[in-house]
């Protein structure tokens, strides 16, 4: 969250509200307060194109209102814990919910979390198969993390 220090609190508050003027910002920080999404979901949803996207969360990154971390080759993002504690973010997540209600990628959003899952039961039933047939994904993982205790020669 933006940090308050003496003599920029101000304009830290300032650049806050700049952030929170674009309403496409709104709508990914309300998208991002319901669940953690991928950079590429969030473009579905909204409709816009990822690069487009992209800018405006690295935006909300910056201010401190959006966490990220890397899966695989995905950033999925996430509104910052302590963020929806200040009332201004609250009151711009909830006109963000309202943005995208009116859109509809608030409706859409349980659809887009369904198929991201849908998709990685597939991908690792899959691999399963491929990587280790006769032995499921619980066993190899057991016997990774016993294979890691072993001594090393």
């Amino acid at each position: 969250m933006l940090e308050r220090q003496a003599g920029g609190e101000t304009s830290r508050r300032w650049e806050l509200y700049r952030v929170l003027a674009e309403p496409l910002r709104l709508r990914v920080l309300a998208l991002a307060a319901e669940d953690e999404l991928a950079i590429g979901e969030l473009s579905d949803l909204l409709r816009e194109p990822q690069p487009n996207v992209s800018r405006h969360v690295q935006s909300l990154k910056r201010g401190g209102l959006l966490a990220m971390r890397k899966q695989g080759t995905r950033a999925l993002v996430r509104v910052e814990a302590d963020a929806l504690r200040d009332a201004v973010i609250a009151d711009a997540v909830a006109a963000g919910r309202r943005l995208c209600a009116a859109d509809g990628s608030l409706v859409r959003l349980p659809e887009v979390i369904a198929l991201r899952e849908q998709e990685a039961r597939a991908f690792f039933a899959s691999n399963d198969e491929v990587r280790s047939p006769g032995v499921d994904f619980d066993t190899r993982a057991h016997l990774l993390a016993l294979g890691m205790l072993l001594p090393r020669r």
